[in-house]
């Protein structure tokens, strides 16, 4: 049903699928110089490029005059076109248009694989989790487990520092409150928008509890075997789920997935409407309801965070297809996924 390429592919033979060459900034490739107030560019023998049909296809990068230590890819079917340092010290890239069609066409393809997983993955955050001493490990599977609960956005350390903007691992002290038995954690987050959040399942209550009284003002953190503190990163959270499922998985893959499981949810609730006109009011509701959980648009979550697969099967009447019958539901039993869950699993499968 998806029109999409395959989620199993590498990143080299995807680029092959989309007709390009996958390339990095690793090899060789041509620069670019100021002279006399005009760019010019040098090939990999540091010699000046005057092939007007070259220069032409470099300039179409339009790459940004801030942008210092520029990497140029000398083929034209490189699936990496340029790379740069912009002004504030990060790396930024230039994408062949192939290559970058080929992935916002895939931006959902992961959600099988994901899906498949994840009965596994929440079986090795169940047994991570209980580790007795702050590990990182430990760590790590409570920062999932609450990215798995709460779809809240993982943050950096660099919007902290130019936005005053959290995100997951970079949550502080300051921005959890306890109520009792219960966990209120309360943020900005991305373009200043007020999150608030309130954690209610025992085991990560207390386990936020206990964080919230080690030393330091980051929120979470672990100690090495040498016993030095460490602040939990985006990076760490990534390498975790890539290290425990083998699927080139990151954090945003847990808010596309949640949001398109709440989507089945909520379009479940009720009967669906004979009326075209009903139809798509349900549409729409089901798609401000992710926006309200994942605090984002209903244009962003209808374009990245619900699986179009979700919307259209529900258009056609055949969503209900998906859930299972009674011998398929014992068969298809886990206490790792909710019904919805296996149900938009289904789905991907079919």
């Amino acid at each position: 049903m998806e029109s999409i390429i395959s989620e199993t592919l590498s990143p080299v033979e995807f680029a092959k699928e989309a007709g390009l060459r996958y390339i990095t900034d690793n090899i060789s490739g041509f620069t670019r110089i100021t002279r006399r107030k005009k760019y010019i560019y040098l090939d990999t023998g540091n010699k000046e490029i005057s092939d007007e049909k070259i220069i032409t296809r470099i300039e179409s990068l339009k790459i940004p005059h801030v942008w210092e230590q520029v990497w140029i890819c000398p083929s034209p079917n490189g699936h990496l076109q340029a790379t740069g340092i912009d002004s504030k010290g990060r790396k930024q890239y230039r994408y062949h248009t192939k290559w970058q069609h080929s992935r916002n066409s895939n931006k959902f393809s992961k959600m099988r694989s994901f899906g498949q997983a994840l009965s596994t993955l929440r079986e090795k955050i169940d047994h991570d989790i209980e580790e007795n001493a702050f590990s990182r490990d430990k760590m790590l599977a409570l920062v999932v487990s609450l990215l798995d609960n709460t779809l809240i956005r993982i943050g950096n350390k660099y919007y902290e520092k130019s936005n005053k903007s959290y995100g997951l691992t970079t949550l502080r002290n300051k921005h959890v409150k306890i109520d009792g038995k219960e966990v209120k954690i309360s943020f900005v987050g991305k373009k200043n928008v007020a999150q608030e959040v309130v954690l209610s399942d025992k085991r990560l209550v207390k386990l936020v509890k206990k964080c919230k009284e080690l030393p330091g003002h980051q929120l979470f953190q672990y100690y090495d075997e040498e016993g030095h503190k460490h602040p939990i990163s985006s990076d760490d959270v990534n390498d975790y789920l890539r290290e425990n499922t083998g699927l080139d998985l990151t954090a945003k893959d847990f808010r596309t997935w949640g949001g398109s499981t709440a989507a089945v949810k909520k379009l479940l609730e009720q009967p669906r409407p004979e009326d075209e006109k009903e139809i798509q009011k349900k549409l729409t509701e089901a798609v401000k309801y992710v926006a309200s959980k994942l605090g984002n648009t209903v244009a962003v979550c209808r374009n990245y965070y619900v699986h179009p697969i979700v919307l259209e099967t529900y258009a056609e009447g055949k969503l209900t297809e998906a859930i299972p019958d009674a011998a398929e539901k014992k068969e298809q039993e886990n206490k790792w996924l909710q019904p919805e869950e296996i149900i938009f699993l289904n789905l991907l499968e079919s």
